[in-house]
């Protein structure tokens, strides 16, 4: 099986039928669907009985948050990659899989492009790097949604760490990164629909954010990296 699909979902029926829908509808048929549910009272589990022809593996119980229903859906994965589509988020079009798949690859990491759906229903294209730098890693991340991870890579580095509420796959991406062990590659299709309104795009989570990111940055960045950050901005600081 080439790929594991990995939704999590909590209170949000219609974003979960939306998925599955997207999942369904999918030509490509070489995969396995995982559903983590937290528990959820408002008719979800009543969505997921309606999908499980296509759905191999899914329960509802409380969880300790999004990055403990992630690492119980690794826990079940058989794929060789795994996409994390949460509700809400979908596949593109019907043939985004397909697409995406056309190009043979066996990299631990491959990613492509999003479409960003905004509250207000505009659909942004959002293009993702060539290649993943430094730079680029710093200042932003490589989006969860379009991005395809090789199982294996959960047994090398570990699971989402826990201590991180919001930005656990940014500092997972910052533990693979600076192993220098691990292989990228770019696809360039539009492969997910990423809407607005998860956890980490809410205003007041946005300072959070910030904080959890520099968490990251502190407990995985080498020291090299670390004292040219703090140098450039002392040297900013004093020229002013």
């Amino acid at each position: 099986m080439n790929l594991s699909i990995i939704t999590i979902n909590y209170n949000n029926k219609n974003g979960l039928d939306k998925t599955l829908k997207s999942i369904q509808a999918q030509g490509f048929k070489d995969y396995e669907s995982i559903v983590i549910d937290g528990g959820s009272s408002d008719g979800s589990v009543e969505v997921l009985k309606q999908y499980e022809s296509i759905i191999t593996y899914w329960h509802s119980e409380k969880d300790a948050g999004i990055y403990d229903a992630m690492n119980k859906g690794i826990l079940k994965a058989k794929g060789d990659y795994i996409l994390f589509l949460n509700s809400g988020d979908y596949l593109y079009e019907e043939n985004s899989l397909f697409e995406f798949f056309k190009y043979k690859f066996s990299e631990a990491v491959v990613y492509g492009n999003m479409i960003i759906r905004k509250a207000s229903g505009e659909m942004l294209e959002g293009f993702s790097p060539s290649s993943v730098t430094f730079q680029h890693l710093h200042l932003d991340t490589i989006w969860h949604p379009v991005s395809l991870y090789r199982r294996d890579l959960f047994s090398r580095f570990g699971l989402y760490n826990l201590e991180f509420r919001i930005v656990a796959d940014y500092e997972f991406l910052l533990r693979i990164y600076f192993s220098k062990s691990v292989s990228w590659r770019y696809i360039p299709v539009f492969l997910s629909v990423f809407t607005l309104d998860g956890v980490s795009s809410l205003p007041d989570n946005l300072e959070k954010l910030k904080l959890e990111r520099k968490r990251a940055q502190l407990k995985n960045y080498p020291i090299s990296f670390l004292i040219k950050i703090y140098w450039n901005i002392l040297k900013e600081r004093l020229s002013r």
